[in-house]
């Protein structure tokens, strides 16, 4: 896959979770995926989703927990070894609170037969970010 083939399939991950589609995620993700949730872990009460059941659960824990949830690629890099990273954003209102939250994201995300395969979660950039190369 190039660069700008794995950010568009990442745009349309990050759509789909927008929505929280979960049958508009899964084609995205290869079945044996794994999704390390890093800092976020202590909050969903995982450390991995992992396969297409780990993302419904991930989905069905986002819709039960935020009446609106919205993310958003702000820039993309990719490394020298075909690693997408992301820095993006979550714009979120709690379901029983009503509370608004907005957070920074990182993520980085290896493909595998055209699909998302592995993704992780970092609170602040990871450590390839200033030697990645960004895409357009």
């Amino acid at each position: 896959m190039t660069p700008a083939e794995k950010l568009a399939l990442a745009q349309r991950a990050y759509a789909a979770f927008s929505a929280l589609n979960v049958e508009a995620v899964l084609p995205l993700y290869h079945p044996e995926c794994e999704w390390r949730m890093g800092h976020v872990g202590a909050a969903v009460g995982t450390d991995a989703y992992r396969g297409h059941d780990g993302l419904r659960e991930w989905v069905a824990a986002l819709d039960e927990g935020f009446e609106s949830f919205t993310v958003v690629i702000d820039e993309a890099r990719i490394t020298r070894e075909g690693v997408l990273l992301l820095r993006g954003h979550v714009d979120t209102r709690s379901r029983g609170t009503h509370m608004e939250l907005s957070m920074q994201t990182w993520q980085e995300i290896e493909f595998r037969e055209g699909l998302a395969f592995n993704l992780v979660q970092f609170d602040s950039p990871p450590a390839t970010w200033d030697e990645a190369t960004p895409i357009a």
